[in-house]
C-alpha cells in the first residue's frame, strides 16, 4: 500500500492507497512544520497511529518546512522506524512540489501555495524552476492567512477599526488589544495563531475587509506571481485554504492583470492521490 501525506502548517491530510489505487483509509490530523513548530513530531506520530498495522510499502510526505536534508531525514526515520520499512521507500519533499504535482500533474504551470503561509514557483511539468523564496512570516508570506490575520490584528491593536469591529474581535478572541500584544509574545506558534484570525475578516465591514484583502493580495501578486508570469505566461494554480476560500478575489485580481487562472484547491491531497495512482 502507498501512504500519501499532504502536511500543511495548520492541518495534514493523508490517504492510504491499495495496490489497485483505491483509497482504503483517510485521516485529517494536526499540521506539521518542522521549521516553525518545535513539537512537530507529535503530529507526525498522530498520522502514524492512524495507519499502523497496515502493510505500507512506500510513503510520500509533502510538507511545510521540508527544506533540508536534516529535516527530511528526520521525518524519514520516524516513518521507517514505525512502519518497519526502509528509508529508501520513503519520499519526503516540500509542499510546493506536492502542490505542483497535484495541480499540474505533468503539465507546466505556476504554483502558488496560499494557506497559513505563501510561496510560489514555476513547474515545467517535470520539476520546479525559479522558486521564489518566501522567507517565512518574518520576511514574506504575502497574501497568506498569516498576512491577512496580521494586517487585521495590527489594526485591532492600534484601535484603527470601528467601535463595533473592535468589540467583535475582543469578544471573539477574549483579549483586549494590550492583552493580545502580551499573548503574541508568549505563545509557541504565532504564525498559526495569526492565520487563524483571518476568518474574522468575514465579520468585518465591507470597507475594512476590502482594504485588507486587496492590500495583502496585491502584495502577493507583485512579489510571488508577476515575476514568474512575465517569464512563463502559464496558468496560475492556487493550493491552500486561503486561496480556495478567497478565490473570487484572486480571480478578479488575475483578470485585472490579464493573467490566466488555473485551479483552486483547498488541499493538494486529491491531486496527489491521482498522481501517485497512475505513477
Amino acid at each position: 500500500m502507498k501512504l500519501i501525506i499532504e502536511a500543511g502548517s495548520t492541518r495534514s491530510q493523508s490517504a492510504l492507497l491499495n495496490s489497485s489505487g483505491k483509497v482504503v483509509k483517510r485521516a485529517q490530523t494536526a499540521g506539521i512544520n518542522p521549521v516553525t513548530d518545535p513539537n512537530y513530531k507529535k503530529a507526525v506520530h498522530e498520522i502514524i497511529r492512524h495507519y499502523r498495522g497496515h502493510e505500507i510499502v512506500s510513503t510520500y510526505h509533502y510538507g511545510s518546512g521540508c527544506i533540508s536534508d536534516t529535516v527530511n531525514g528526520g521525518l524519514k526515520y520516524e516513518y521507517a522506524n514505525n512502519f518497519s520499512i526502509s528509508e529508501s521507500s520513503i519520499i519526503v519533499k516540500d509542499d510546493l512540489i506536492g502542490s505542483a504535482l497535484s495541480s499540474c500533474q505533468h503539465e507546466p504551470g505556476i504554483i502558488v501555495i496560499c494557506g497559513t503561509g505563501s510561496i510560489s514557483s514555476y513547474y515545467d511539468g517535470y520539476q520546479l524552476m525559479g522558486k521564489i523564496a518566501s522567507g517565512g512570516y518574518l520576511i514574506g508570506d504575502e497574501g497568506s492567512g498569516y498576512d491577512l490575520g496580521h494586517r487585521l490584528m495590527k489594526r485591532y491593536i492600534r484601535q484603527l477599526l470601528t467601535p463595533s469591529e473592535q468589540s467583535l474581535i475582543q469578544k471573539t478572541i477574549n483579549l483586549t488589544p494590550q492583552e493580545l500584544i502580551t499573548h503574541l509574545y508568549t505563545i509557541n506558534n504565532v504564525r498559526r495563531y495569526m492565520a487563524q484570525q483571518c476568518v474574522l475578516l468575514q465579520k468585518m465591514n465591507e470597507g475594512t475587509r476590502h482594504e485588507i484583502i486587496s492590500a495583502s493580495f496585491d502584495s502577493m501578486y507583485r512579489h510571488l506571481i508577476k515575476p514568474l508570469y512575465e517569464k512563463h505566461q502559464k496558468p496560475v494554480h492556487f493550493v491552500g485554504s486561503v486561496g480556495y476560500h478567497f478565490q473570487a478575489h484572486l480571480k478578479e485580481l488575475l483578470k485585472k492583470n490579464n493573467i490566466l487562472a488555473g485551479s483552486f484547491q483547498a488541499s493538494a491531497i486529491e491531486g496527489l492521490i491521482k498522481y501517485h495512482r497512475h505513477e
